[in-house]
């Protein structure tokens, strides 16, 4: 199924997550264990006239891009060893959704469950 090609202006960029030892272990605190689903930028994940757009405008990245509801855009999170940042909305609670190369991708991540940390700034 395809969901077309992200506008010609906005280019998607895909990068290694940040290794969480990179930034001392007393900075990182635990918000406990929380659901984790996986999006793309599709119409049919992001939302209809959304596709290739994040909710606070940065640009989308895998291994990069999270949503997340309830904590400000730019807070980064520390799940199963990678570095996120936030910077979409579209879930609620306790619940993280990760930015995945395509449709296919996040639909074999289907649904998780992890420990997710919050690093203090």
């Amino acid at each position: 199924q395809d969901h077309g090609e992200p506008p010609e202006a906005i280019e998607i960029v895909t990068k290694e997550a940040t290794a969480a030892e990179a930034v001392p272990a007393e900075r990182w605190e635990s918000l406990g264990v929380w659901k984790l689903t996986a999006y793309c930028p599709c119409e049919k994940c992001n939302g209809r006239g959304s596709a290739w757009k994040t909710a606070s405008g940065a640009p989308m990245v895998v291994g990069r891009t999270v949503a997340v509801g309830g904590l400000p855009f730019g807070t980064e999170l520390m799940i199963n060893g990678q570095t996120y940042v936030v910077e979409d909305r579209g879930v609620h609670g306790n619940h993280v959704d990760i930015l995945h190369e395509s449709h296919a991708a996040a639909k074999r991540f289907g649904v998780q469950r992890a420990e997710v940390f919050v690093l203090r700034k």
